[in-house]
């Protein structure tokens, strides 16, 4: 299933063999796998499908089928400056939370959180943390020498079950001179990107 197809020729009756190229070579939508499977008994290398009780899309690589990822499925930043959270136990940063709509299940999303600034006067330490549907995921723990900053990157991979998700940036400092700071003068974002499918 491989190379260029030529052109047909005006006004040329067209083989069944061309038409059998073309077909396999568009994305074909099917209710679900099961029907996928009785009716591609012997796809060809490099055929595409879209399922659609499960939101996938599959190509063949000669053994079996992959599912692609679908890309970024959301983001959401914050521009202007926050000013300061101090203390503890800390909570959801306002501006860095996102809800997508309905996933389906066995998807591996990457969740991308950067731009905060951790900063103090006195040596502490400081967390980042990201949730998923309410449950902590990963946390980042950062400890800062006195009268220094560092601008942290904390990233987490997140299998989906069926329905919506809600990600949700938590920030945390100890009782101190730490300050977690969002916005300005660069942007605070987290960001979902859809990886792949969990065979």
């Amino acid at each position: 299933m491989t190379g260029w197809i030529p052109d047909v020729v005006p006004d040329a009756v067209v083989a069944s063999s061309w038409g059998n190229k073309i077909r396999d070579r568009t994305v074909t939508p099917f209710a679900t796998i099961a029907e996928r499977t009785a009716a591609l008994p012997l796809p060809k290398v490099g055929m595409v499908t879209w399922i659609d009780d499960t939101d996938r899309l599959d190509f063949w690589n000669g053994v079996l089928w992959k599912a692609l990822p679908r890309g970024d499925l959301g983001y959401a930043q914050i521009v202007a400056n926050t000013g300061n959270f101090i203390g503890s136990p800390g909570g959801l940063i306002a501006g860095l939370a996102l809800t997508l709509g309905a996933q389906p299940a066995n998807r591996l999303l990457l969740v991308d959180v950067q731009g905060m600034l951790l900063q103090n006067t006195a040596a502490t330490t400081a967390t980042l943390a990201i949730k998923v549907n309410g449950a902590q995921i990963v946390q980042g723990n950062y400890y800062l020498n006195p009268g220094t900053g560092i601008s942290p990157h904390l990233q987490a991979r997140y299998v989906t079950v069926a329905g919506a998700v809600t990600v949700e940036v938590w920030g945390w400092t100890q009782a101190g001179a730490t300050i977690l700071q969002c916005g300005g003068p660069y942007p605070s974002f987290v960001q979902v990107t859809d990886i792949g499918a969990i065979p």
